[in-house]
């Protein structure tokens, strides 16, 4: 699990380096955990739970992919006012420079983001004409009419999808299963006789007129994973692989154990406090019985908030402990002791 400098390629080795770009909370990291079969990206309810640019790795057979898992697209706006590292700025448009293929992942179950692409995620599309991007329609287990999924579709393709215009499929007046609106969609994409049509102007403002193709996918609860999955590995091209077989993800496992206790933070404290406290690993051993102990400090900046994360009788924390504690053992494969060490952060006179 630790980051690898060196590859081990077979003879007809196969390569894709795919980045996950969104606006906070489209579900990346859900998409990232569907696509692996296993956790290996923090998952909250709230937004910015990933900092940073997560690489995981998919094998199958020949065929190397590398998953580069980024923070939610902000502003500089937003960085400040949740607190948030630079890098949360930078790192999605440097993820986009050593992809092969872009995904454009969209919270299809927020009614803002059925009319139109958010403008900082058009802007690095834009920025990137030319690399090969999909659209990915995400949360749909989450819509009560399945029959708006067409209708958003040519709303953020502007009407067209692998360079050719798509058939006009919706009917209000005849109501569709998911199946159909999924068989529908493929049928969408097949090209139409006939030249390239241009986007509206409006349609311009709003939409990529330029994706390979458009999948419509619960991550959470998988479904069309492994439609979406073979199309990726059906995207990689003859090359060495860029990290060696054993490797599943850059983060070592003391940043696994420190993100799983910011995951659980961001889920049972309000506001602005889990964007303020900082956990810390404090102790990491293996006893004579193989379970992993592990003790993690979480600062806080004042008594007010230290009294708020242990909650009433520890109840808040003993909860954040367990479930962390609960994760990291389905991640690492063995019995996990997790500990947590709520203080105050002293400061320098």
């Amino acid at each position: 699990m630790l980051k690898s400098t060196k590859s081990e390629s077979p003879s007809d080795s196969r390569i894709l380096t795919v980045s996950i770009l969104g606006m906070p909370n489209a579900g990346k990291s859900t998409l990232t955990n569907a696509l692996m079969g296993w956790r290996v990206c923090s998952v909250s309810n709230k937004v910015h739970t990933t900092l940073r640019n997560v690489k995981a790795v998919l094998i199958k057979k020949t065929t190397q992919i590398v998953i580069l898992d980024t923070p939610g697209i902000v502003s500089r706006s937003e960085r400040k006012r949740h607190n948030l590292e630079s890098q949360m700025l930078t790192d999605p448009k440097e993820s986009v420079g050593k992809a092969d293929l872009m995904i454009a992942l969209v919270d299809i179950s927020n009614v803002w983001h059925q009319e139109r692409l958010d403008g900082k995620l058009l802007g690095i599309l834009k920025e990137h004409k030319d690399k090969p991007s999909i659209l990915v329609l995400n949360k749909i287990d989450l819509l009560t009419k399945k029959l708006v999924l067409l209708d958003v579709m040519r709303k953020l393709t502007g009407g067209i999808v692998g360079g050719r215009v798509i058939y006009k499929l919706v009917k209000k007046e005849a109501p569709l299963d998911l199946e159909k609106i999924l068989s529908k969609a493929a049928e969408a994409e097949k090209p139409r006789p006939g030249p390239l049509a241009e986007s509206r102007n409006d349609d311009k403002k709003r939409s990529w007129p330029h994706f390979q193709r458009v999948f419509m996918i619960s991550a959470k609860q998988q479904e069309g994973i492994e439609e979406l999955k073979e199309f990726l590995f059906g995207q990689a091209k003859p090359g060495p692989w860029l990290s060696k077989p054993h490797m599943v993800t850059n983060q070592t496992p003391r940043e696994i154990a420190k993100l799983a206790v910011r995951e659980k933070l961001l889920d049972h404290l309000q506001h602005e406090i889990p964007y303020i406290v900082e956990p810390k690993i404090e102790m990491w051993e293996t006893d004579e019985n193989d379970i992993l102990r592990i003790a993690v400090s979480i600062d806080c900046p004042s008594q007010h908030y230290m009294k708020v994360v242990i909650g009433n009788a520890g109840r808040t924390v003993g909860v954040i402990a367990e479930e962390a504690r609960q994760e990291l053992m389905n991640t690492f494969k063995c019995e996990v002791s997790l500990k947590l060490l709520v203080k105050t952060i002293k400061k320098n006179k």
